[in-house]
């Protein structure tokens, strides 16, 4: 209904899994080397459908121009306040040993 092409929509799917397998690798604090070797790759895919989807969505979504600019850019950067989280997950994985960073938290769970 959209209008996109079903390789971007398949795209934006694949990329959103891999995210959202991040955030579960993050929340449980498992990473190895394997896996921290592969996210660095992964992690800059995310990053790029991020940036990719809001330029998409601006110019060719289904209400591309109905909006000025800036309204269109105010949106794009509360989605990335609200997705940083995630973002920095991600980043976690590939860059940061998770299990350390996780022991190391100021709050503990009881």
């Amino acid at each position: 209904e959209n209008g996109y092409h079903i390789a971007f929509v398949t795209w934006s799917a694949i990329i959103g899994l891999l995210g959202n397998c991040g955030n579960m690798l993050y929340t449980f604090g498992y990473s190895n080397d394997t896996i921290r070797k592969y996210w660095r790759a992964i992690f800059v895919l995310v990053v790029f459908q991020f940036l990719l989807g809001g330029i998409i969505d601006t110019y060719f979504g289904q209400h591309a121009g109905e909006s000025p600019f800036v309204v269109d850019a105010i949106t794009w950067i509360i989605g990335f306040i609200i997705f940083f989280p995630s973002l920095m997950a991600n980043f976690m994985i590939g860059y940061k040993r998770t299990s350390e960073h996780l022991e190391n938290r100021s709050f503990k769970s009881v």
